[in-house]
């Protein structure tokens, strides 16, 4: 169950494909709903609901769109609250069942080893049990665009301070979406992020960071997050506003945009890499825009252009449109901070702080990347060819398989040894070793090496297990020689 939908998933042999939508029919028309049931289901959510209570990355997530959002329902998060759910009868769960669960209201996807036709029939017999359309449901509260500059502190347990800057965005069906999803990679999306980039690796002002775009039929919302150390907090706060007060000043270059536009394409191609992925995503397709925009996603997001990154982030990115909220450790000094001494803080240093920015970026030496060109567009094939197995003279052992039905290739290069043979006083030293050798070769400077991988469209983590070690690349494979080029490097 999520904000704007909620998903049932059977994953069954192909052979029981017929068994499993017969579960399903059953499951969605005959509803027991018994008391007793209820009860205990009732009694597991409460768990849950306590569980997430504990977990600092939720709490830090409901309390920001508590901040951000006034009347949308999203304001009030996912936990079920106790007492609505305690006072729920078996009748108002039965009614709610019938309007929202109406036949007119499902999406039913079938994804896998099956005959089209027999499918069709098949859901035909089954799910052809209702006629008219599906009860119009309430409609949730229309937000307000956001006029002013929020801030709010909570504590709890958080191990280190988490800032978290939300922004009101447009929603999927928005011409500004497209700009918007690479404008949220190249802040957030890979080592060559702004925020892994710039702050964590060159400013040292964060631990840790990431973004992330959320996107409703009917709202889209920006969430920047930001671990950092407690001495920090007011350094990473201005360094991350001056990042986006830059984007809203200077057009991104030509390798920041292929970075984002092919770390973007390599997600979606992953994201289709199992037939339930492959189902999620065109229901999620469907339900929005419909599922033939699909297979117009990356054409979409290719004509994206540097001045439409800009564009999005000088109307979006506003100082009146962002929320702030500090999360900190329960036992973490005060901060005699509130709404309006933030605003006034930011509203002072920004513009000094961006001035000093530019002059230093200016007296930079910007390493030269190679920029891949247009390719053909990828041409699906079902063809799958079985294992081969060769040797390489004085060299490794290579198993091959062929596979046509994503533009991917992933490569795993891997070493016998691994945690069982460090001795206690070395414990952890294969990780430290992979790690290090992430960190530059003689040719190329670590942001060098990773920002060119992220521009082929590739992600490249180490794998330390307990018999082996090595690292594993994912890539587009229009540029795996050049991949493959370039993990010879960081390996010699």
């Amino acid at each position: 169950t999520t904000n704007d939908h909620t998903t049932y998933d059977l994953v069954v042999p192909s052979a029981q494909w017929k068994k499993a939508l017969e579960v399903e029919a059953d499951m969605l028309w005959n509803p027991r709903l018994d008391e007793q049931d209820m009860k205990q289901e009732i009694e597991a959510i409460h768990n849950e609901t306590r569980f997430g209570l504990d977990n600092p990355d939720v709490i830090a997530g409901e309390k920001l769109f508590e901040l951000g959002f006034e009347q949308h329902r999203i304001r009030r998060g996912s936990l079920a609250r106790d007492d609505a759910l305690s006072n729920l009868s078996r009748t108002r769960l039965l009614e709610y069942f019938k309007t929202a669960y109406h036949p007119a209201r499902i999406i039913l996807v079938v994804a896998g080893d099956v005959s089209s036709s027999e499918v069709l029939n098949e859901v035909v017999r089954l799910f052809d049990v209702a006629k008219g359309a599906a009860p119009k449901l309430s409609p949730p509260p229309v937000e307000k665009s956001q006029s002013d500059f929020r801030y709010a502190q909570v504590r709890g347990g958080f191990p280190v301070p988490r800032i978290l800057l939300g922004y009101h965005t447009a929603s999927t069906a928005s011409e500004d979406y497209p700009a918007l999803e690479v404008l949220n990679a190249i802040l957030g999306l890979g080592r060559g992020s702004v925020l892994a980039r710039r702050l964590k690796d060159q400013k040292k002002v964060i631990l840790d960071g990431n973004s992330e775009l959320l996107a409703l039929p009917d709202e889209g919302y920006l969430t920047i997050r930001m671990d950092v150390d407690p001495d920090n907090i007011d350094r990473a706060e201005l360094a991350a506003l001056t990042e986006l007060e830059l984007l809203k000043r200077e057009e991104p270059d030509a390798s920041e945009m292929e970075r984002a536009l092919a770390q973007l394409e390599c997600q979606f191609w992953s994201g289709r890499d199992t037939v339930t992925k492959r189902a999620h995503a065109l229901a999620r397709f469907e339900s929005f825009a419909g599922w033939k925009r699909l297979d117009e996603r990356i054409s979409r997001l290719r004509k994206v252009q540097p001045e439409d990154v800009t564009r999005v982030a000088q109307k979006y990115l506003r100082t009146e449109n962002c929320s702030l909220l500090e999360c900190l450790p329960a036992g973490a000094e005060p901060r005699n901070l509130n709404t309006e001494t933030a605003r006034r803080t930011f509203q002072e240093l920004l513009e000094p702080a961006t001035v000093q920015e530019i002059a230093e970026r200016e007296k930079e030496v910007v390493p030269a990347f190679d920029i891949p060109g247009s390719s053909s567009p990828f041409k699906f094939s079902e063809v799958r060819f079985p294992l081969q197995t060769a040797s390489v003279l004085r060299g490794p052992e290579l198993y091959i398989r062929e596979d046509h039905t994503l533009p991917l290739i992933h490569v795993g290069f891997f070493y016998a040894g691994g945690k069982l043979l460090e001795k206690k006083e070395i414990a952890g030293v294969t990780a430290l070793m992979l790690q290090s050798m992430l960190t530059g070769t003689r040719e190329r400077a670590p942001e060098q090496l990773h920002r060119q991988l992220e521009i082929y469209g590739a992600r490249f983590r180490p794998v330390v297990a307990d018999d082996y070690c090595g690292f594993s690349l994912t890539i587009l494979s229009k540029h795996i020689e050049k991949g493959l080029a370039l993990l010879a490097e960081i390996i010699k």
